[in-house]
């Protein structure tokens, strides 16, 4: 064989490999900087440049109910159910077992899993049913706003305890169980 064509031969070979070698070196170092950008974005430490509107959540429309009446209920005629949106471990489940305590019917207490922040001291959530029964809770929780809610179709008035909590009234008086009848500010009527 000729060895001028042998050469040529290795000299097309020795080409192609280093193009092949610019070519899949390019792209490796390419994909391993996408990584290294994509992974920070994950961990949320450098900011997305582009934020879709669709993934921002719709605020819920917060509807501060008024007190149909300025008759408390009685504490064993209240159902309630307690959520922790505060922070502090365990918050939930001593209200409950105090609203226990006072009499009120209370099912097992459970982390607020809404992605809304709650900062009211506490939110009393029921429907328009309800409303005697979540403002006589707010003989318990003298600061609490009661939220007026139409797609809870339940008899159960939803306590949630929120970052700016401090405490509640353990055995409150008749006086204060009728203070917390009075409709909180800015509220509308049902």
């Amino acid at each position: 064989m000729n060895t001028s064509l042998i050469n040529n031969r290795k000299a097309y070979r020795n080409k192609i490999k280093r193009r092949q070698t610019i070519i899949f070196g390019t792209l490796g170092i390419s994909l391993a900087i996408l990584l290294f950008v994509n992974t920070l974005f994950w961990l949320n430490l450098v900011a997305f440049p582009y934020q879709p509107g669709f993934s921002k959540p719709v605020p819920k429309e917060v509807v501060y109910a008024c007190s149909p009446t300025d008759k408390p209920v009685d504490p064993t005629e209240i159902s309630a159910r307690v959520y922790n949106a505060g922070g502090e471990a365990g918050l939930a489940a001593k209200v409950t077992q105090s609203l226990t305590d006072a009499g009120v019917i209370t099912g097992e207490a459970a982390n607020w899993v809404d992605t809304e922040e709650v900062t009211d001291a506490v939110r009393l959530i029921t429907n328009k049913e309800n409303l005697a029964k979540a403002y006589s809770l707010r003989g318990f929780f003298p600061d609490a706003k009661v939220i007026l809610d139409n797609t809870n179709k339940t008899q159960v008035v939803d306590v949630v305890i929120g970052t700016a909590w401090k405490a509640m009234t353990i055995t409150p008086t008749a006086e204060e169980f009728t203070a917390g009848m009075q409709s909180t500010a800015g509220c509308v009527k049902p």
